[in-house]
This record gives C-alpha cells, sequence and structure tokens, in this order.
C-alpha cells in the first residue's frame, strides 16, 4: 500500500492459515465463523484449498470429495480455489499433516484495514509504511519486556 494507489489497486495484508482436521473430516465450526468474516468485508478469501497427504505427499480435494459433515457447505466453499497457492507451496505448508488427515490451506486478505488506511488518507494523511510483525518476534519482544 502506498498513498499514489487508488483504492480499486489496494490490497490488506495477507495471511496464510493451515488448519489439520486430524479425523479427515472438516469441522463447520470455523468455517461458519470464517463465512461471518467474508461476509462482513472484514477478510476475503484469496484461495483455499483442502488437502491430504499420504505416502506420495500433498494431495488437492476437491469440495464435492469431502466428508459429507452435518453444519458444513460444501456449496459455500466451492468456488474459494483461486489456485494462487500451486503444488510447491501446499507440499511444503501441509509438510506436518499425518497420513489421513485433512487440511484446509486458507490466504486471508485482511479487509478492514483498508477502511482504516482509507480514512486517515482521506483528511490527507499519508501511509509511510506497512507491514506484519513475525508472530515469534512480538512474543520475544513481550517476553524481554516482562523480564525488564
Amino acid at each position: 500500500m502506498t498513498d499514489n494507489d487508488s483504492s480499486d489497486d489496494l490490497l490488506g495484508p495477507v495471511d496464510i492459515l493451515v488448519i489439520a482436521f486430524p479425523d479427515g473430516s472438516p469441522h463447520p465450526e470455523g468455517f461458519a465463523s470464517l463465512a461471518a468474516l467474508v461476509e462482513s468485508s472484514t477478510v476475503r478469501v484469496l484461495d483455499m484449498e483442502f488437502v491430504s497427504r499420504d505416502a506420495n505427499g500433498a494431495h488437492i480435494v476437491d469440495p464435492a470429495d469431502l466428508p459429507a459433515v452435518d453444519g458444513f457447505d460444501v456449496d459455500y466453499w466451492s468456488g474459494a480455489s483461486a489456485q494462487l497457492l500451486d503444488s510447491d507451496d501446499l507440499e511444503y505448508l501441509t509438510a506436518d499433516l499425518q497420513a489421513g488427515e485433512l487440511a484446509v490451506v486458507v490466504l486471508i486478505e485482511q479487509q478492514w484495514i483498508l477502511g482504516l488506511v482509507g480514512t486517515w488518507t482521506s483528511t490527507g494523511a499519508r501511509l509511510v509504511a506497512d507491514g506484519g510483525v513475525p508472530t515469534e518476534d512480538l512474543i520475544d519482544a513481550l517476553d524481554a519486556a516482562e523480564q525488564n
């Protein structure tokens, strides 16, 4: 994001989540929470892939092939795959998956921040820098602060 970008060109911070389901079935509660965030424009799902692993590596699972689970709306998520994450990405991201587990890999844009930045820039302020802080770095800094 820079102050020269039009609002149509802005992209909020992007995070990636890899959630493993040891029983091999999607858990609907988390997907309902994610859907609520999408519908409120808090986040946007840029890509979503369901992945399983066997002795030959990671494999993309079509949502239509997922086990039927009460409360999990397969149709809602069936168009979420944009294939931004390639097979090498998915292999790396799901390396810790055990055989028989299912994972969902979600690339999420944090849209809420665009409104915040837009409010400031519309009043003449300008965005000088943006970016994330690695969680481990933040935890280390908080631990160090507690020790002082």
